[in-house]
């Protein structure tokens, strides 16, 4: 029992082969042995990139906030004397998907709102930004008025829908993010390279040890 003992306490101190262990020495001489193709390849990718990221038409975007309307019922008030909101014309979630569908906009409910909803629109025409949006406003303009003269007929106030600010356009396009495209292109392309760089290796090994 003692014996096996010592004879598995040396095989545990018993160092790695060569074999066992990656010779750092041997990779650095693969890189350097493959430079070319390294290089040559991460060149390549990186100057495809460039040519996208300064050849793709740019794209803008524009936004418009909106806040929806309430309608109010004015034989109720609370401790303020303000009249108590009874329900907006639109629920911003439903509005969202049904403008997003009929305007072909996004749509969003900004967080912790219940009474807005943000509007954007992308392309490549900036000049067609704004109108676009303005016709997505008028559509939910024209929605809303249809709901405010059926309670203004019941005897309800209506705080009418209306635009928050400004419809904007960014003078600055959103893409292509050219400065982002190129240095992933360059990272892509090195790692690439690097990996069929070994590939190649580990080929040329293959036939030494069948030679």
């Amino acid at each position: 029992m003692k014996n096996y003992s010592k004879e598995k306490e040396l095989q545990n101190e018993t160092p790695c082969t060569p074999q066992d262990t990656i010779d750092l020495r041997e990779l650095w001489a693969v890189l350097v042995r493959r430079k070319k193709l390294i290089w040559g390849v991460t060149a390549v990718v990186t100057l495809l990139a460039l040519i996208y990221a300064f050849t793709a038409k740019p794209i803008y975007r524009g936004g418009a906030l909106v806040e929806i309307g309430e309608i109010i019922n004015p034989t109720e008030v609370v401790f303020n004397n303000k009249p108590t909101t009874i329900f907006y014309l639109d629920n911003p979630n439903t509005l969202k998907d049904i403008v997003t569908s009929a305007k072909q906009v996004n749509a969003e409910v900004p967080k912790k709102t219940d009474n807005l909803l943000r509007l954007t629109y992308d392309s490549t025409d900036k000049d067609a930004i704004t109108p676009h949006l303005k016709s997505a406003i008028d559509y939910i303009m024209q929605r809303h008025q249809t709901k405010a003269a059926h309670y203004q007929y019941k005897g309800a106030k209506v705080l009418m829908t209306q635009v928050v600010g400004k419809v904007t356009v960014d003078t600055e396009p959103i893409k292509p993010k050219k400065k982002l495209i190129i240095i992933v292109a360059f990272i892509t392309g090195l790692m690439l390279s690097i990996f069929f760089a070994f590939f190649l290796e580990f080929i040329k090994g293959i036939k030494n040890d069948d030679g």
